[in-house]
């Protein structure tokens, strides 16, 4: 369940990110770059850093650029 969670939040924020900036490899990077950041407080101490969220995370924005170049080329 939690990487659907981080898969899903990623997808949002990389929709959230396009609308706001019109840019769809602006906004996977930035919404990727979060992500990565979030797992790096995990590592120093904030949470539990896993690989899997990494991944989650990438297949949440793959899954958002694939579905707004459908949408918006």
């Amino acid at each position: 369940m939690d990487k659907l969670l981080h898969a899903l939040a990623c997808f949002l924020t990389t929709i959230f990110l396009f609308l706001l900036f019109n840019d769809i490899l602006l906004a996977a990077k930035v919404t990727f770059l979060i992500g990565l950041v979030k797992e790096l407080f995990d590592l120093i101490g904030y949470g539990t850093p896993e690989w899997g969220d990494i991944l989650a995370n990438t297949g949440g924005v793959l899954l958002a650029w694939f579905f707004l170049f459908l949408l918006f080329g």
